[in-house]
């Protein structure tokens, strides 16, 4: 075995480069992250840190649960209630998940980690320039397919992806601005933070984004009081009288109908009175009928690719006008997996998240930051869409577990140095 590992090529390096590849191209072209994510899997199940690393792999807990997971979507074809092809149409869009233990043994340093954030943060921000320059008319690149939004809503990609990403490049840039001890990079990443948040509040019409404002807001405060370093008394002081006053904020926004945050009110009690069409009201109806799938088979579930029959079941017995949509999306990730694969689907998403939040406290002071950051976003985020079933949010999230994760054994990451 010692002399098969010799024999592999040491290539952590390449793997890097390829990875930064997909991050660069992860705003932009799914052709790109498809081209490079090949290539990252080809070139890390070859090299020799992979497999000096196998052992410490399959005793950490995020790779177990991502493995776990996988599974359990395989087994879910066996006794869909759904068709055949969309059972393997939505393994598909979830093996994704099977490129955390593939990057794990190659971002075992801050260094690697820092570069990686930095070129995702700044490969989004190209997005948010396009985004302002599109608003202000001085271009005109939006995505064909979202030509009916108004302009800078939605620049690469629609408009709910691209309040994930830039909500994403807030955690990052906010993270690295508080941890630099560079006045000028500090500087240069608020300045990143401010048109970031703007764009989402001024230009951009998609809700998602607007309301991760006011948790990212409370998420920044409380990381802020941490690494300040004050006494308790003050830091529940000070942070109870910010929840509050952002809470007040968002509930004048949540309450004014003209607004885009109060308009979700608004459709919700449309819907719910006369049973009309609205976007928030749609949601709302998804949710309920992945309540009820839940509740009807809560042990396994209808299998994996089932929500669009199921959901068609439900509709063919509404009298009103959202009840009889059918979905393929029940628009909440928790959902999705508690509807096809029941309490071992949804406890398996829950696991993921908690170990995810959990490795933040052992990181470094700047690494736990990043982390849980990046993890308040999207955990927030698969409340209202299921991001690890879409492309661009589910490899921002296994990416950013991946580079972020260590390795159990402290002794496999000094013999995997390079």
């Amino acid at each position: 075995m010692n002399y098969i590992l010799k024999k592999l090529p040491t290539s952590s390096y390449l793997v890097r480069i390829l990875t930064y590849g997909m991050l660069v191209c992860l705003p932009f072209s799914i052709a790109g992250v498809n081209f490079f994510g090949v290539l990252v899997l080809l070139v890390s199940i070859t090299s020799r840190e992979f497999w000096l690393s196998f052992r410490s792999l399959i005793k950490n807990p995020i790779v177990l649960v991502a493995i776990f997971m996988f599974a359990l979507m395989f087994l879910g074809i066996i006794y869909t209630s759904g068709s055949t092809e969309e059972a393997f149409n939505t393994l598909n869009r979830y093996k994704k998940i099977l490129f955390i233990p593939f990057l794990i043994p190659h971002f075992q340093h801050q260094e690697y980690r820092i570069t990686a954030i930095k070129i995702f943060a700044w490969s989004i921000f190209i997005t948010v320039l396009f985004s302002w320059s599109e608003y202000f008319g001085i271009t005109h690149i939006s995505d064909p397919a979202y030509v009916g939004a108004p302009p800078g809503d939605a620049v690469f990609k629609m408009h709910i992806t691209q309040g994930m990403l830039f909500s994403l490049l807030i955690s990052i840039a906010s993270g690295i601005a508080m941890c630099s001890k560079n006045i000028y990079e500090r500087l240069l990443f608020l300045s990143v933070v401010f048109l970031s948040v703007l764009d989402i509040g001024w230009v951009m019409v998609a809700r998602t984004g607007k309301a991760m404002i006011p948790v990212l807001a409370i998420w920044a405060t409380l990381e802020f009081l941490r690494i300040a370093g004050v006494n308790k008394r003050k830091f529940f002081i000070f942070l109870g009288f910010s929840v509050m006053a952002i809470s007040i904020i968002t509930a004048i926004f949540m309450l004014s109908p003209e607004t885009r945050m109060g308009s979700i009110i608004q459709e919700i009690k449309l819907s719910h009175q006369n049973g009309s069409l609205t976007s928030e009201g749609e949601r709302v109806e998804f949710w309920k009928k992945g309540v009820i799938l839940f509740s009807t088979k809560p042990v396994l579930g209808y299998g994996t690719g089932s929500i669009f029959h199921e959901s068609t079941r439900l509709a063919n017995r509404s009298s009103t006008e959202v009840g009889r949509l059918s979905t393929y999306n029940l628009h909440n990730e928790y959902l999705m997996w508690a509807a096809q694969l029941g309490i071992f689907g949804l406890s398996g998403i829950v696991l993921l998240f908690y170990y995810w939040f959990r490795m933040s406290f052992v990181a470094t002071v700047s690494e736990g930051i990043q982390i849980r950051g990046h993890w308040i976003v999207l955990f927030t985020g698969c409340l209202f869409n299921p991001y690890l079933n879409d492309f661009t949010e589910g490899y921002s999230m296994v990416l950013l577990i991946g580079i972020f994760s260590t390795l159990q054994s402290k002794s496999t990451r000094k013999e995997m140095s390079i």
